[in-house]
Protein backbone atom coordinates (compact mmCIF):
# COMPACT_ATOMS: atom_id res chain seq x y z
CA UNK A 1 0.00 0.00 0.00
CA UNK A 2 1.48 3.56 -1.09
CA UNK A 3 1.70 6.11 1.81
CA UNK A 4 0.24 9.15 0.43
CA UNK A 5 2.54 12.48 -0.19
CA UNK A 6 0.63 14.67 1.69
CA UNK A 7 1.11 13.09 4.65
CA UNK A 8 4.65 13.64 5.31
CA UNK A 9 4.83 16.61 3.37
CA UNK A 10 2.11 17.97 6.19
CA UNK A 11 3.96 16.94 9.02
CA UNK A 12 7.25 18.32 7.28
CA UNK A 13 5.49 21.44 6.93
CA UNK A 14 4.19 21.57 10.22
CA UNK A 15 6.84 21.04 12.47
CA UNK A 16 8.30 23.45 10.23
CA UNK A 17 5.84 26.32 11.60
CA UNK A 18 6.11 25.00 15.01
CA UNK A 19 9.92 25.27 14.48
CA UNK A 20 9.16 29.26 13.65
CA UNK A 21 6.47 29.51 16.48
CA UNK A 22 9.07 28.24 18.68
CA UNK A 23 11.86 30.31 17.34
CA UNK A 24 9.41 33.76 18.16
CA UNK A 25 7.95 31.97 21.54
CA UNK A 26 11.52 31.12 23.07
CA UNK A 27 14.52 32.71 22.02
CA UNK A 28 17.76 32.06 23.28
CA UNK A 29 19.50 35.21 25.55
CA UNK A 30 22.43 36.25 23.00
CA UNK A 31 25.66 37.34 24.24
CA UNK A 32 26.34 41.10 22.54
CA UNK A 33 29.30 40.38 20.29
CA UNK A 34 30.15 43.94 18.47
CA UNK A 35 31.93 43.00 15.55
CA UNK A 36 31.25 39.57 14.99
CA UNK A 37 27.70 37.62 16.23
CA UNK A 38 27.67 33.84 15.70
CA UNK A 39 23.77 33.85 16.11
CA UNK A 40 23.72 36.37 13.05
CA UNK A 41 25.29 34.80 10.29
CA UNK A 42 23.37 35.62 6.88
CA UNK A 43 25.35 38.64 5.97
CA UNK A 44 28.84 37.30 7.31
CA UNK A 45 28.56 34.03 5.66
CA UNK A 46 30.47 33.50 2.37
CA UNK A 47 28.90 32.40 -1.09
CA UNK A 48 28.97 28.48 -0.88
CA UNK A 49 27.11 28.77 2.58
CA UNK A 50 24.23 31.03 1.61
CA UNK A 51 24.00 28.69 -1.93
CA UNK A 52 23.73 25.85 0.66
CA UNK A 53 21.27 27.56 3.05
CA UNK A 54 19.09 28.54 -0.35
CA UNK A 55 18.98 24.71 -1.61
CA UNK A 56 17.78 23.70 1.79
CA UNK A 57 15.33 25.98 1.54
CA UNK A 58 14.14 25.46 -2.32
CA UNK A 59 14.17 21.30 -1.72
CA UNK A 60 11.94 21.56 1.35
CA UNK A 61 9.68 24.07 -0.50
CA UNK A 62 9.43 21.79 -3.35
CA UNK A 63 8.67 18.88 -1.64
CA UNK A 64 6.15 20.06 0.31
CA UNK A 65 4.12 21.76 -2.66
CA UNK A 66 4.87 18.37 -4.65
CA UNK A 67 3.54 16.24 -1.29
CA UNK A 68 0.52 18.52 -0.94
CA UNK A 69 -0.57 17.95 -4.55
CA UNK A 70 0.38 14.39 -3.79
CA UNK A 71 2.75 14.06 -6.67
CA UNK A 72 5.69 12.64 -6.55
CA UNK A 73 8.85 14.76 -6.90
CA UNK A 74 12.13 13.85 -8.61
CA UNK A 75 13.80 10.88 -6.75
CA UNK A 76 17.75 12.41 -7.67
CA UNK A 77 16.45 15.50 -6.22
CA UNK A 78 14.99 14.33 -3.28
CA UNK A 79 18.41 12.01 -2.48
CA UNK A 80 20.16 15.17 -2.66
CA UNK A 81 18.01 16.56 -0.16
CA UNK A 82 18.70 13.50 2.44
CA UNK A 83 22.75 14.92 3.09
CA UNK A 84 21.60 18.20 3.04
CA UNK A 85 19.87 18.41 5.70
CA UNK A 86 22.22 16.28 8.18
CA UNK A 87 24.76 18.84 6.72
CA UNK A 88 22.12 21.79 7.81
CA UNK A 89 22.55 20.63 11.28
CA UNK A 90 26.48 19.70 11.17
CA UNK A 91 27.17 23.70 9.85
CA UNK A 92 24.86 24.94 12.67
CA UNK A 93 26.09 22.90 15.41
CA UNK A 94 28.78 25.13 16.46
CA UNK A 95 26.06 28.03 16.93
CA UNK A 96 24.43 25.60 18.65
CA UNK A 97 27.65 25.54 21.05
CA UNK A 98 27.64 29.08 21.18
CA UNK A 99 24.11 28.97 22.87
CA UNK A 100 22.54 30.53 19.42
CA UNK A 101 19.18 28.13 20.34
CA UNK A 102 17.42 27.83 23.36
CA UNK A 103 16.25 24.20 24.56
CA UNK A 104 13.04 24.87 22.60
CA UNK A 105 14.43 26.09 19.74
CA UNK A 106 16.90 23.64 19.81
CA UNK A 107 14.38 20.60 19.98
CA UNK A 108 12.23 22.27 17.30
CA UNK A 109 15.26 22.42 14.68
CA UNK A 110 15.69 18.72 15.52
CA UNK A 111 11.88 18.01 14.64
CA UNK A 112 11.93 19.46 11.76
CA UNK A 113 14.94 18.21 10.25
CA UNK A 114 13.80 14.61 11.09
CA UNK A 115 10.09 15.39 9.10
CA UNK A 116 11.90 17.04 6.43
CA UNK A 117 14.25 13.93 5.94
CA UNK A 118 11.34 11.55 6.19
CA UNK A 119 9.48 13.45 3.53
CA UNK A 120 12.79 13.21 1.34
CA UNK A 121 13.03 9.53 2.38
CA UNK A 122 9.02 8.64 1.32
CA UNK A 123 9.94 10.63 -2.58
CA UNK A 124 13.07 8.83 -2.91
CA UNK A 125 12.08 5.01 -2.20
CA UNK A 126 8.36 4.74 -2.51
CA UNK A 127 7.83 2.78 -5.80
CA UNK A 128 6.09 4.44 -8.57
CA UNK A 129 3.71 3.57 -11.70
CA UNK A 130 5.86 3.74 -15.31
CA UNK A 131 3.51 6.79 -16.49
CA UNK A 132 5.00 9.13 -13.09
CA UNK A 133 8.81 7.79 -13.85
CA UNK A 134 7.92 9.31 -17.88
CA UNK A 135 6.67 12.20 -16.92
CA UNK A 136 9.57 12.77 -14.28
CA UNK A 137 12.21 12.19 -16.85
CA UNK A 138 12.32 15.98 -18.45
CA UNK A 139 15.37 17.57 -19.85
CA UNK A 140 16.21 19.07 -16.75
CA UNK A 141 16.56 15.55 -15.05
CA UNK A 142 19.87 14.92 -17.65
CA UNK A 143 21.14 18.19 -17.19
CA UNK A 144 23.88 20.29 -15.30
CA UNK A 145 21.49 21.12 -12.87
CA UNK A 146 21.98 18.27 -10.29
CA UNK A 147 25.66 18.80 -10.63
CA UNK A 148 25.54 22.31 -9.98
CA UNK A 149 23.19 21.24 -7.02
CA UNK A 150 25.08 19.12 -5.40
CA UNK A 151 27.89 21.58 -5.19
CA UNK A 152 27.44 22.83 -1.92
CA UNK A 153 26.66 19.91 -0.57
CA UNK A 154 30.35 18.80 -1.70
CA UNK A 155 31.28 22.15 -0.11
CA UNK A 156 29.98 21.70 3.09
CA UNK A 157 30.68 18.33 3.45
CA UNK A 158 34.32 19.24 2.85
CA UNK A 159 33.88 21.70 5.21
CA UNK A 160 33.06 19.37 8.00
CA UNK A 161 35.92 17.54 7.44
CA UNK A 162 38.33 20.69 7.89
CA UNK A 163 36.37 20.50 11.57
CA UNK A 164 37.46 17.26 12.44
CA UNK A 165 40.87 17.75 11.32
CA UNK A 166 43.57 18.46 14.44
CA UNK A 167 44.57 21.48 11.85
CA UNK A 168 42.22 23.85 11.38
CA UNK A 169 43.05 25.21 8.15
CA UNK A 170 44.79 22.45 5.97
CA UNK A 171 45.65 23.62 2.72
CA UNK A 172 44.54 20.08 1.14
CA UNK A 173 40.65 20.97 2.12
CA UNK A 174 40.89 24.49 1.13
CA UNK A 175 42.54 23.91 -2.20
CA UNK A 176 39.32 21.26 -2.43
CA UNK A 177 36.61 23.90 -1.35
CA UNK A 178 38.65 26.64 -3.67
CA UNK A 179 37.93 24.17 -6.79
CA UNK A 180 34.54 23.02 -5.67
CA UNK A 181 33.61 27.16 -5.41
CA UNK A 182 35.26 27.47 -8.96
CA UNK A 183 32.70 24.56 -10.16
CA UNK A 184 29.71 26.00 -8.67
CA UNK A 185 30.48 29.42 -10.57
CA UNK A 186 30.92 27.69 -13.97
CA UNK A 187 27.98 25.05 -13.57
CA UNK A 188 25.47 28.16 -12.31
CA UNK A 189 25.01 29.78 -16.37
CA UNK A 190 24.46 26.19 -17.63
CA UNK A 191 22.45 25.25 -15.30
CA UNK A 192 20.03 28.57 -15.89
CA UNK A 193 20.45 27.98 -19.57
CA UNK A 194 19.31 24.44 -19.41
CA UNK A 195 16.45 25.27 -16.95
CA UNK A 196 15.23 27.87 -18.62
CA UNK A 197 15.31 26.06 -21.73
CA UNK A 198 13.43 22.78 -20.20
CA UNK A 199 10.52 25.38 -18.86
CA UNK A 200 10.33 26.77 -22.24
CA UNK A 201 9.52 23.54 -23.58
CA UNK A 202 7.04 22.68 -21.05
CA UNK A 203 5.76 25.85 -21.47
CA UNK A 204 5.07 24.73 -25.31
CA UNK A 205 3.37 21.85 -24.20
CA UNK A 206 1.01 23.27 -22.12
CA UNK A 207 -0.31 26.00 -24.18
CA UNK A 208 -3.10 25.21 -26.93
Amino acid sequence: MKIPYRITSGIALGTRLLDIAWEFLALAPRRHIPAWDPCSLWDQRAGMPKLFDVLCFGVFLFFVVQGLRNRPGPRWFAILGVPAFVLLIAADWWRISAGCYSTPNLVGRFIWVGAAELMLLHHAVQPRTQLQDRRLRTAIYRSVVPAFLWTPVAWCLVNLLRALTPDRDPPLIGSVQHCISWGALILFPLAVAVGLRAAAKRAEKLSP
